[in-house]
Parts: structure tokens; sequence; C-alpha cells
């Protein structure tokens, strides 16, 4: 009888060879090892992790400090400013969106679970589970979700110009998927392409763990998604997404090990971030990134490892990574590297 502990034992010595970004985990005694994003520029390193704390890096220096120890449930870089949707600490939960730099509030508290903001032309909007919230500056305006009653691990939020806004999941082995509120609707529409399986892709929530979204240069008024699973078979792609439209834009097979299982000969790279280049994009793998320069793709090794205050960094062009082990708490990746664009 095959037992669970033989079926990893031949799942791990068959399938290809995935190497780690980086010898350790994060450092910072706030943080840990859990971080979920950042913003960076070319002064500053902001890093939020699950619990809600927010670490903010000198990248001269190397100084630390400290913005939020708990409650931050998301981070945006807008107008040369870094902010941060935060929670007051009391129960039930009001989130403001915080400008830590002044100290200013710019928006009145919102009772409610916030999961993530961003900014849309004047208005503020923030996402929970089951609601979009709007905002001026002034009283928050509800609108409520149709279609969708539950959300799944780490969230990703992007707008196109005609005022729709993309949500990705990603619960790395349960997949997570991508979702669009149209301009003007309550509706929340699943991106979704298939064929008879959803685990066959490239798009399904059931099987498929979004992890980044970036604009699409080449298309305007796009989207690129990014998507990536390293588990007992690891997957992954590059998605161009135009409305509800989805179509493959990228995928690379992995180099299958002598004696393989015929199963894991078709595993792709897992791609953990995606980020906007002038000329394409930037997605990156454990070790590897995969650069999109009009059009043709090139596989690149990871530049030389820095230490900033005990952060592991690397630096490519306008983006920078980390390890995180947020994807080693939904599958079996290990620590992965987190992709952060650097902004003005």
């Amino acid at each position: 009888m095959c037992t669970f502990a033989v079926l990893l034992a031949i799942c791990f010595s068959a399938s290809p060879a995935i190497a780690q970004i980086g010898s350790s985990a994060p450092n910072d005694p706030v943080l840990g090892a859990r971080l979920v994003e950042g913003v960076a520029t070319a002064d500053q390193l902001w890093l939020r992790n699950e619990a809600g704390a927010v670490v903010v890096f000198d990248r001269a220096d190397a100084n630390r400090r400290i913005i939020v120890e708990e409650g931050a449930a998301d981070l945006l870089r807008d107008a040369g400013r870094t902010l941060v949707l935060q929670s007051d600490g009391g129960t039930p939960r009001r989130f403001s969106v915080q400008e830590p730099e002044t100290g200013r509030s710019l928006t009145p508290p919102l009772q409610a679970d916030a999961l993530g903001f961003l900014r849309e032309g004047l208005d503020w909007i923030v996402i929970t589970k089951d609601a979009l919230y709007r905002s001026d500056g002034g009283e928050w305006r509800r609108q409520p979700f149709e279609g969708f009653g539950r959300h799944f691990g780490v969230m990703t939020l992007a707008s196109t110009p005609d005022g729709s806004i993309y949500i990705g999941f990603n619960q790395g082995e349960w997949g997570g998927g991508l979702w669009r509120i149209a301009p003007g609707s309550s509706r929340l529409v699943e991106i979704r392409k298939v064929d008879d399986d959803p685990c066959h892709g490239p798009l399904a929530s059931e099987c498929d763990p979004v992890t980044g979204l970036a604009p699409d240069i080449d298309h305007a008024g796009c989207l690129l998604a990014s998507i990536g699973l390293s588990h007992m078979l690891s997957h992954g792609r590059v998605m161009r997404v135009c409305g509800d439209e989805a179509t493959l834009v990228f995928s690379r097979e992995l180099d299958a090990l002598p004696g393989s299982i015929e199963a894991f000969s078709h595993s792709t790279w897992p791609l953990f971030g995606l980020a906007a280049t002038p000329r394409g994009w930037v997605a990156v793998t454990q070790d590897k990134l995969f650069v999109s320069d009009g059009g043709e793709v090139k596989i690149l090794e990871m530049p030389d490892v820095e230490s900033l205050a005990g952060i592991q960094t690397v630096q490519f062009e306008n983006i920078l990574v980390v390890p995180t082990d947020i994807n080693w708490g939904m599958s079996l990746s290990g620590y992965t590297p987190m992709l952060i664009a650097v902004t003005d």
C-alpha cells in the first residue's frame, strides 16, 4: 500500500528541481518571514506582513522604522506618497486611509472588515468580502457585491482606465482566481478560461492562484495577471485580461529530471509576481526572472543578493525582489520570491 509519506517522496524525487531564492528567511523582529506586499522607491522599502505590521527601511543606511505594529490591511503608492489602509484597533474594527509621514487621515473611518484599497480619480475605493465602498474624502458609499460570497488568501487589486476593478486571489493549493467589477455594475464576475478540466487551466478559481496584476503596455485598457503554484506539481502563466476575456501570453515548462514520472514532465515554472516595464513585463520565480522585452521573453538568473537590515533583496531595473514564506503557508513551496515595483 502506498502511504502518503511514500507519495511525497516520489513526488519530490521525480519532479523537476526548483532552487529557492536566498538562503534564509527575512529576519526582521516585527515582520518575521510572512511578508505579503511591499512598496519601494529609490530611497525607501515599505513591507507589510500577514498580521498587518508595516516597517519602512531606508535603503541608503538600512535604518528602519515601525509604522504599524498590527492592523494594516493594504499599502498603496499614490501621488508620490506611501499610504496605509489602517485599523484603529477597536472592536468592531474601523479602517481609514492614513498618510504615515504626515500623520493625516485622508478618509473618515469605515466600520467594515477591509481587505484592500485603491485610488480611482478622486475616489478612494475599499474592498471587503461582500461590498465595495467609495469615498472622495467624505462619507463612505456602500455598493454590495452580487455573485461572490467568499474571498481567498492574499488579495491583489488593480483597475483599468474604463473604471473596471480587478481582484486577484492567491490561496496556494486551493486556487484563488481573478474577478472583475465592470463600470457601473455591482456584480463580481469571475474571469475564467478553461476547457474540460479547471485544473488544466489556463485560468480558473479552483486551481489557479493569482499572484500579481500589472498594466499591459502592449494592449491599452488591458491587464496582465501572473499565476504561480509550487506544490506536488507546479504551474505558472502570464494571462492577458481585456474586459471579461482572458488569453494565455506566456508559460514555460520546467526541465524534468531523468526518469521523471510522465505527469511531472509537463510542470511549468510558477510565477510569484509580475510588474510592468517600459517595454513589457517582468515575472519572478525561484532564482530566475522572466523578462518580456518587445514581445520576446528571456530567462535571466537572479542577480546577486544584498542585505537590507536582515532582509535579503535583489534589484533588477525597476523592481526589487525579497523572500517570503506566505506561499509556504498555502502550499509546499518553501520560501518564494516577492516582486515589488520601484516607483517614484
